[in-house]
């Protein structure tokens, strides 16, 4: 039988859809390029119902972290932008104060 292609207009074939298993042709390729809605749980080996769940709430985690980290990172640099500012205007003072010294 001649190889039927893995994709029809963006989307999988439905019996594509129905059991990927490894040993088919092309099946790796077609789980790494494929939105993960559409690998059937029934593809992992010791896949419970909860798997595609677990998997989307831990993406859901990562992106959260992702999200903090970004804030905290920008933060920091609010911070450290702020310490520079002070840091100028002590400077600033203290020049003005050594100035006013020399002059008078």
């Amino acid at each position: 039988a001649p190889q039927q292609p893995l994709m029809m207009g963006g989307t999988p074939r439905t019996r594509w859809k129905a059991v990927i298993d490894g040993t088919k042709p092309g099946a790796k390729f077609f789980l790494s390029k494929t939105p993960a809605e559409y690998n059937p749980p029934s593809y992992f080996k010791s896949c419970r119902k909860q798997s595609t769940s677990d998997f989307w709430d831990h993406i859901a985690k990562q992106e959260s972290q992702q999200r903090q980290d970004e804030q905290l990172m920008e933060k920091r640099k609010r911070d450290i932008r702020r310490q520079n500012v002070d840091q100028l205007r002590i400077d600033g003072d203290a020049m003005t104060k050594e100035l006013d010294k020399e002059l008078n």
